[in-house]
């Protein structure tokens, strides 16, 4: 919790500001204006403004700074939410992909490149770049099952044979995905980005 200075910064920006400031410039010049407790009184006065310069400009790199870091963490946030999106929808196209080609025959092999696609786009957000804990911890539970999902994937599509514990990976990777999807758009939406 910080001290607010806006209604400083106001008062000196406004008319009544100004004029109050060289006012009481003028009154010090002709106080004693050749004298060395007038030469004083600049100094002091000077000096004060200075301070309460220094502050106002801190006060307002400040604030910049933090509108910059929640502006970074809600494009972060963005990314991460397109990312999610794109996995799961191309998970389930995989999914419909390997249902048409064991009740139809058809050709499975595209769904190598929407894996592909997949796993390349998990890597595009890194860890360190999320600055929210919980959301952090969310993509990386996401990353991780999206990644076992994708191999049992592949490993269907390429016609292998799925172990019981590939069964497994899919079962609880599906239950992390949905957990981490709600926790997510939890947090878009209380960052206030509209879900588009």
């Amino acid at each position: 919790m910080g001290i607010s200075f806006s209604w400083m910064v106001k008062f000196v920006l406004s008319v009544p500001g100004v004029v109050s400031l060289l006012a009481l410039g003028y009154l010090v010049y002709l106080g004693a204006p050749y004298s060395e407790v007038g030469a004083a009184w600049v100094q002091a006065v000077g000096s004060v403004l200075a301070i309460i310069v220094a502050v106002v400009v801190a006060n307002h790199e400040s604030k910049a700074r933090a509108r910059e870091a929640r502006q970074q963490d809600r494009e972060t946030l963005k990314k991460v939410i397109g990312v999610v999106r794109f996995v799961t929808e191309a998970q389930r196209g995989v999914g419909n992909i390997l249902i048409e080609g064991f009740l139809r025959g058809a050709d499975t092999s595209h769904a190598f490149e929407i894996l592909d696609e997949s796993a390349s786009l998990l890597e595009q957000v890194e860890f360190k770049q999320i600055s929210v804990a919980e959301v952090a911890l969310a993509w990386l539970e996401f990353k991780r099952a999206a990644k076992d999902i994708i191999r049992v994937q592949r490993r269907l599509v390429s016609g292998t044979d799925l172990t019981h514990h590939d069964l497994q990976l899919v079962t609880k990777g599906m239950g992390v995905l949905l957990d981490v999807v709600g926790r997510l758009i939890r947090h878009y939406e209380e960052a206030h980005i509209p879900l588009e």
